[in-house]
């Protein structure tokens, strides 16, 4: 106790230190919490099912993404589930929309809500069960329709009443008995669930085996690891492709993989977050190393006291337990006030955060983020207290008891000063070079030449029930009659439409192949974007004509088969674009494949997130294929926005059962896409600004206290007859020195990162000679500048004032 109270006296005293020393180092572990709070709680945090360690998702690991997003088909799920060993269960999935058109009440809806297709065993296979009424049971899925309805749709819909287990929903114009509503916030395969529908598995026709939409699950059987699931998986692969070569080729690179359900639903956020948190950690290792160097020089300060103690029988483990005491004590106080930062910090976070980080609104300060803060305190207490401890170690009895001029700073004090500035300089470079390089992928990353326009285009989604437009004439007519409509409005400069807009995060896939060569077999397939187009769709997005034509009214569903592939495609399947018109090409395997001759060659449009690398594509008009969900994009002369209002009403006088969903500008799509990306370089780049901050004003301290302490020495050398530019070269000597070699540590630190930070990198190397070279220049002038006025004060020392102290 009185080690506390005597280090709450020696911080009071110092006002001036303890204030700074508490903002700098609260700020810094706040930040840090806030960080940890955020990366645990979306990456670390296992889902919210019992035992979910033992949950594993399977994919489909088929070259060129055939799969799309490793999905399965029926029947391979059928075949894996029946020949694996090391799972106690398997469940499938997949995820889609509807539209919900009645809660059964009598009052009418058309909106969109997520509902997912899954197998019967799937809740109890991830351990939840419905808050209310049962989950699906063998046999339902051939019942008749029914469906779970989620907690929020309860609530939102049918006001949470008592008797929704004899209420029904209607889904897509069906009508879907309600057997069950799931728990509050439960939320898979995503969050925001409206429904569950049961699943038929039973073998259909051909498309069971070629159609990939199925996101599949299993818990681990007891006693079995995730690596011995992989074997087995891999096990169930060979038989497959040795007893069933048609649908799985021996010559294929076919595969199947599982991962955590954890690392499968977050692990892409890993790299993102543990960026920022590595740069939250480097600025607090610099704000620590800038407090210690105060320390450093209070402890200095207080050489006499420290010689008189010992000098009157004081104990120098005591001395050390004081000091560490008072740092102690610092940091105490400074996690107290980071706790109440960091809660600021993740609510400032969540606000400035893009959409779609998994399970940001649920972070807070909890146990794990307070062990963490405790972990920080000791740490820092421990880099706080040191050096000063360091101090009384060497300090001899009556060496400070008396005033002197001359410098009593001993070499070791010297060597840990400059080390500490060393350490600063080499943190902020790396972090520098980190900002750099995510900076520098940003710009690639939005100078990507997406093959569209983006700006003054408006889009929006509907989707018609396959009851109320069960055949290609009513679908063309609706579409025909909401096209009119739309060109219509004023501002309104071209209208088309398309089954899966660039950018909106869906997307179909199949493969292709010349059909007039021979031999011509699943070994030459080439995996491409599927897109169903309609009007000026082309045109609209300014995709540009390569060669050939576009679609046009021609094309008639009792017309030859045709379609538009784009310039990566064509130049992969004959030697020049030009070459491509006029050729037949096979689309899909096996009995459901179909040939079409091709028209016209357009650019390449990647639909997928920039940056990424995506499929060819190839095209079919609307008018040949019978596609009821079409994304319509407006080209208009003005703020695309405007017309919002205009369009839906355009909508509802068509058909007001179809609702308008996904509807925002082509620019915001864009935006969203490079969200977090920008996000990342945004936080990188204001912590490597704040570490830059903290690095010259080290500089500064460190260099003043030298200056402070050789003010003899130039002096003498002064009246001996030095230049005064040989005083300032000296002081410049050493900074120069310092930031040399924390320079050169922090350019290999800084590499280092940048090599794990690949993953985040676009089109820049982690050693980009230009990025490393802004950041000697960055380092070299902050030191510069924060040399200036302890050389202003070393070369105006004035000799004759020395001497007379002498």
């Amino acid at each position: 106790m009185l080690d506390l109270r005597y280090a709450f006296r020696q911080l009071l005293r110092s006002p001036g230190f303890t204030v700074v020393a508490l903002l700098t180092l609260a700020l810094g572990m706040g930040v840090n919490a806030a960080l940890f709070s955020v990366f645990h709680g979306v990456v670390l945090r296992q889902p919210p099912y019992p035992d979910a360690e033992r949950l594993l998702t399977i994919h489909n690991l088929s070259a060129g993404d055939i799969a799309s997003g490793g999905r399965l088909s029926r029947a391979e799920f059928r075949d894996y589930e029946g020949r694996q060993r090391a799972f106690a269960g398997m469940a499938a999935s997949d995820l889609g929309r509807m539209t919900l058109t009645s809660t059964g009440d009598g009052h009418a809806l058309a909106e969109r809500v997520k509902v997912s297709r899954v197998t019967p065993n799937l809740f109890p296979l991830l351990g939840v069960q419905p808050a209310r009424g049962r989950a699906f049971q063998s046999g339902d899925d051939s019942a008749g329709a029914m469906a779970i309805i989620s907690d929020q749709l309860w609530r939102t819909h049918f006001g949470g009443v008592d008797d929704i287990l004899s209420r029904s929903v209607r889904l897509n114009g069906a009508e879907h008995a309600i057997v069950g509503v799931m728990p509050t916030g439960f939320g898979y395969p995503e969050p925001d669930m409206g429904a569950w529908t049961p699943m038929d598995l039973r073998p259909r026709d051909a498309s069971d085996q070629t159609d990939h939409y199925l996101a599949a699950i299993g818990r681990l059987a007891p006693g079995t690891s995730a690596d011995s699931a992989r074997l087995d998986l891999q096990r169930v692969a060979r038989e497959l492709q040795q007893e069933a070569p048609d649908s799985y080729p021996a010559d294929s690179a076919w595969s199947l993989g599982a991962e955590t359900l954890r690392e499968s639903h977050y692990g892409h956020m890993r790299l993102p977050l543990g960026l920022l948190m590595a740069a939250a950690a480097a600025v607090l290792l610099i704000a620590c190393v800038n407090v210690a160097v105060m320390a450093l020089l209070r402890a200095l300060a207080r050489r006499r006291e420290i010689s008189i103690r010992l000098a009157v029988g004081a104990r120098r483990r005591d001395l050390i337990r004081q000091l560490m005491t008072e740092a102690l004590v610092l940091s105490t106080l400074a996690a107290i006030a980071g706790i109440v930062i960091a809660q600021s910090a993740i609510t400032l976070v969540k606000v400035m955060a893009p959409p779609g980080i998994p399970r940001l609104q649920a972070v807070g300060i909890d146990v794990p983020t307070a062990l963490f803060a405790t972990t920080a305190l000791v740490l820092v207490a421990l880099m706080v207290g040191l050096a000063p401890a360091l101090v009384a170690l060497r300090m001899k009895a009556f060496a400070g008891a008396f005033p002197s001029n001359r410098s009593s700073d001993s070499r070791a004090t010297a060597r840990v000063r400059d080390a500490l500035t060393v350490t600063e300089i080499a943190l902020a470079a790396s972090l520098l070079i980190c900002a750099g390089l995510t900076v520098r992928s940003l710009h690639a990353l939005v100078s990507v030449d997406l093959g569209f326009a983006t700006e003054r285009r408006f889009s929006f989604k509907t989707n018609l029930t396959e009851a109320a437009y069960p055949d290609q004439a009513r679908v063309d007519l609706f579409y025909e009659q909401l096209t009119g409509r739309l060109a219509a409005l004023p501002g309104t400069e071209s209208i088309g439409a398309i089954s899966y807009l660039p950018l909106s995060g869906e997307g179909q896939s199949t493969v292709a192949a010349p059909a007039d060569v021979v031999g011509s077999g699943a070994s030459s397939d080439i995996a491409v974007g599927w897109g169903i187009v309609r009007g000026r769709y082309f045109e609209t997005m300014d995709v540009a004509l390569v060669s050939g034509r576009l679609f046009s009214t021609d094309d008639r569903p009792t017309s030859p088969p045709v379609a538009i592939v784009d310039d990566v495609l064509a130049r992969r399947l004959w030697p020049t674009a030009a070459e491509a018109v006029g050729q037949r090409v096979r689309f899909g395997s096996g009995p459901s494949s179909e040939t079409r001759t091709v028209v016209g060659v357009v650019r390449h449009v990647s639909h997928v997130e920039p940056g990424t690398p995506s499929l060819p594509m190839a095209y079919a008009p609307q008018s040949q294929v019978y596609q009821r969900g079409m994304y319509t994009v407006m080209r208009t002369t003005s703020t695309p926005q405007v017309l919002v209002p205009a369009a839906r009403a355009a909508l509802a006088a068509v058909d007001p059962s179809v609702p308008m969903y996904f509807a925002e500008t082509v620019a915001a799509r864009y935006d969203a896409a490079i969200a977090l990306p920008r996000f990342t370089a945004g936080l990188v780049s204001a912590f490597s600004s704040l570490a830059l901050l903290l690095a010259g004003v080290g500089i500064f301290g460190v260099t003043g206290y030298a200056v402070a302490q050789r003010t003899r020495e130039f002096g003498i050398r002064l009246a001996l007859g030095a230049p005064r530019a040989h005083v300032g070269a000296l002081v410049l000597a050493r900074v120069a020195a310092l930031a040399a070699v924390g320079l050169g540590i922090g350019t290999a630190m800084g590499l280092g990162l940048g090599s794990l930070m690949s993953g985040l990198l676009f089109g820049i190397e982690p050693g980009d000679p230009w990025t490393i070279a802004a950041v000697m220049g960055a380092i070299g002038l902050t030191a510069m500048l924060a040399s200036l006025a302890p050389l202003r004060h070393a070369v105006r020392v004035n000799p004759a004032q020395t001497l007379r102290s002498e």
